[in-house]
């Protein structure tokens, strides 16, 4: 099916449409194989050399019907947000609708016997939408090459890329992470990417958005090119950061992003 769309599909955007994020009888978790989907039909159009740019939709509704988990804060759409966004897509669109067995389910605008008002949902997106798009004017410069990770959680979803793991030919050599309790395991997701003549990588703490971790964790990149420092774009804020033995290191909050570029200065 993915060498026939590849192939054949005529269009600028192939969107993949699915909701990572679970609740059944209260149990929150991720659907095992939704990196694995994205990194599938990224690497397809990546085969290919298509000009196919990847796309993706963003579940919005509060409630927990259909097994799916209720967007309950902004993390929850930085969650689906930044996994889309390591995988190199370029347009992410938020799914919104009503139907009568919704039982009035809200996403970013109330259901209509409320009058269509903007919602919570709505001001989560609002904010998420600045950080990305802060994010998205450096990176959207950058092909997708390939997906690293490190830690792995409870989330199946993570250890089901072990064996798709790779760099994409780029400059990183390794991605680890630490934390002031020495949670290693906590899962790292890195998008490689390429603009031609710069490496760049999109770093995700890719934490339970149920667990709401501001502070976070350090996160450690190894490059094998000898860069001085890095360009280092995150939390709405752009800064230059030394390079020390071909590492650098970083903290992200949970759910949360940045974009990392190596240079020779």
């Amino acid at each position: 099916v993915l060498d026939n769309l590849a192939t054949n599909f005529d269009s600028n955007l192939c969107s993949i449409d699915q909701y990572a994020q679970r609740d059944s009888s209260g149990v929150y978790s991720t659907y095992e194989t939704s990196l694995l989907n994205y990194y599938l039909v990224a690497d397809e159009l990546l085969d290919r050399g298509s000009t196919t740019d990847l796309g993706a939709y963003i579940h919005t509704l509060d409630t927990t019907k259909f097994d799916k988990s209720a967007i309950q804060s902004a993390d929850d759409i930085r969650f689906q947000m930044y996994q889309a966004m390591a995988f190199g897509a370029k347009e992410v669109t938020y799914f919104e609708y009503f139907r009568p067995d919704h039982d009035g389910a809200n996403g970013l605008v109330s259901a209509e016997e409320s009058g269509f008002e903007p919602t919570d949902i709505y001001n989560y997106a609002k904010t998420v939408n600045a950080e990305a798009k802060y994010l998205a004017d450096v990176s959207s410069d950058f092909d997708w090459k390939g997906i690293m990770k490190c830690g792995s959680s409870d989330f199946k979803s993570v250890d089901a890329l072990t064996s798709y793991a790779n760099n994409g030919g780029t400059c990183l050599t390794s991605v680890t992470n630490s934390s002031a309790d020495n949670k290693s395991y906590l899962p790292t997701l890195v998008g490689c990417m390429n603009d031609g003549e710069r490496d760049g990588f999109f770093v995700m703490n890719y934490r339970n958005p149920q667990e709401h971790d501001p502070e976070g964790y350090g996160i450690t990149l190894t490059f094998n090119n000898n860069p001085t420092h890095c360009l280092i774009v995150k939390d709405g804020e752009k800064h230059i950061a030394s390079v020390t033995d071909n590492q650098v290191t970083f903290n992200l909050g949970g759910d949360h992003a940045a974009f990392v570029i190596p240079l020779s200065l």
